[in-house]
């Protein structure tokens, strides 16, 4: 994966723990080595004697809607219906209708399986969200990898450790 920022870059590598930072100004790269992690006991307890939580049955319903063509790419739509609790009412507070439920309608593309348009309607109001599917192509493999012009630097020193304070 490589990150860019301004004229700096961050490689990492599936695998390596390391870290790789580039300063394209100083031709420089530095090796960023993870710190050793501590190992953690494992829990004494077995989360498999825990009851199971199971929701209401009504609580959540699914819908199918089929398929249909959104900005020109064939997609298939879900409704999904969650029934929400009703919220406490105060005692003198006026009576106000209260949404009973919050229904999500996602479309997803046929061909790629992402998501291309997504309808949340609930207490908030209604949230939208359209997504765009681009074409994309395999990045150059030398964005990935050193410059061999570029020189090893030693890793970032540690901050200077704080001195203990006196005691009397």
């Amino acid at each position: 994966m490589r990150a860019d920022f301004g004229d700096t870059s961050v490689l990492t590598k599936l695998g390596d723990p390391r870290a790789y930072i580039l300063d394209h100004l100083r031709k420089e790269v530095r090796v960023l080595e993870p710190p050793p992690m501590p190992q953690a006991p494992l829990p004494s307890w077995n989360p498999s004697s825990l009851p199971a939580w199971q929701p209401p049955a009504d609580a959540a319903t699914v819908e199918e809607l089929g398929r249909k063509m959104i900005d020109g790419i064939e997609a298939e739509g879900k409704r999904y219906r969650i029934a929400l609790p009703n919220p406490p009412q105060l005692p003198d507070a006026p009576q106000t209708p209260q949404p009973a439920a919050m229904i999500t309608e996602v479309w997803t593309a046929v061909q790629s399986q992402l998501p291309v348009l997504t309808r949340i309607t609930g207490p908030f109001g209604e949230q939208l969200c359209r997504c765009r599917i681009v074409e994309s192509m395999e990045p150059d493999p030398k964005l990935f990898q050193i410059p061999s012009d570029y020189t090893q630097v030693p890793e970032i020193p540690p901050p200077p450790k704080m001195a203990a304070p006196l005691t009397r």
